[in-house]
């Protein structure tokens, strides 16, 4: 299969989830919530902390085919010369770039199985706020339903059979204590303390019992492998519709905007208290919301964002019908 082949089914496979293709529907209970024009914080440290803005990217020639809509919107929309290392958690434009990359195929793949993945918890907030990953974290979250795992990773297998020979990297997973690492093995990943390399998509999931969505580790549990106990749970009309929403150059579904209103504070912004390059616990820093307004796209109004000034408009469905394999609640 060629490059240009390889590249038109996954257009095809991302058209059929913005369409709305559905094998099961669950009953739509909440509202869209509507995210307001706000005041950033400009309290924490400032632009000064983190090194220069880059848009001088070398990137691999099958990112530019595969991944070129990413590749194309970070290059107008650069993060960081380089990765955190250190305390401070935030993300290189190539490390950004694969990050979304990897995404848009979870993203596919989940759908060619018929179950839809969705961004969550900090790529859940940074959709709306960033339009992109959060420029200060290190990586990019998604949620799918527990039944879909071990299809899942079939899946990926089949994928990676069939992308041998287009030059595309091989999907790597592993199961970690709270979620699947799941990342493209290529040059520019590096490794981790642990067994997985970074940047990795980690891919949770849920279950859905009695009208509530709980988050559960790969063992199918609320109680991880390494025994924390994992609490997040919502009312399924609080998670659905689910939306349809521009991030970082693709299209991702991601929960109705109730979970990231009721979760986060969108006026204020943190680094990550895990550095997940280094795979160790670190301090979450306040970071001046004001003063990385000039190189980083933040949400103004509606589907407005801005950056330096400048009004830029990002496109989103709202709700959107959902793909899924589970039982209605």
């Amino acid at each position: 299969m060629s490059l240009e082949k390889f590249a038109l089914i996954v257009f095809l496979l991302i058209f059929s989830l913005v369409a709305g293709n559905t094998k099961e529907n669950i009953e739509q209970h909440s509202q869209m919530i509507e995210i307001n024009a706000m005041n950033y914080s400009c309290h924490g440290i400032g632009r000064k902390d983190f090194p220069p803005i880059s848009s001088n990217v070398q990137y691999p020639e099958w990112m530019q085919q595969v991944c070129l809509e990413v590749v194309a919107h970070f290059t107008k929309f650069p993060y960081f010369a380089n990765d955190g290392n250190g305390n401070v958690t935030y993300l290189s434009t190539l490390a950004a770039t694969l990050s979304v990359c990897t995404m848009k195929f979870v993203s596919v793949i989940g759908t060619s199985i018929g179950y839809d993945v969705y961004g969550y918890a900090g790529s859940d907030l940074a959709s709306l706020i960033h339009a992109g990953p959060i420029p200060w974290d290190d990586d990019v979250d998604m949620l799918i339903s527990h039944k879909a795992q071990s299809e899942f990773i079939e899946a990926i297998h089949n994928f990676n059979t069939k992308s041998k020979t287009d030059g595309v990297p091989e999907l790597v997973v592993h199961i970690g204590h709270n979620a699947l690492k799941i990342y493209f093995d290529c040059e520019t990943v590096v490794s981790t303390r642990l067994k997985w390399k970074w940047p990795f998509v980690d891919l949770g999931f849920y279950t859905l019992s009695h009208g509530v969505l709980q988050e559960v580790s790969p063992n199918g549990n609320s109680k991880r492998y390494d025994g924390i106990t994992m609490k997040e749970h919502y009312k399924v009309g609080h998670f659905f519709p689910s939306e349809l929403r521009y991030f970082g150059g693709v299209y991702l579904l991601f929960p109705n905007r109730y979970i990231a209103k009721n979760r986060y504070n969108f006026s204020r912004c943190f680094s990550s208290d895990h550095n997940h390059k280094l795979e160790r616990a670190t301090t979450s820093f306040e970071i001046d919301c004001c003063s990385m307004q000039r190189d980083f796209l933040f949400h103004k109004r509606g589907y407005v964002y801005e950056r330096d000034g400048v009004e830029h408009t990002f496109l989103s469905s709202g709700a959107h019908n959902h793909v899924i394999k589970d039982q209605a609640v």
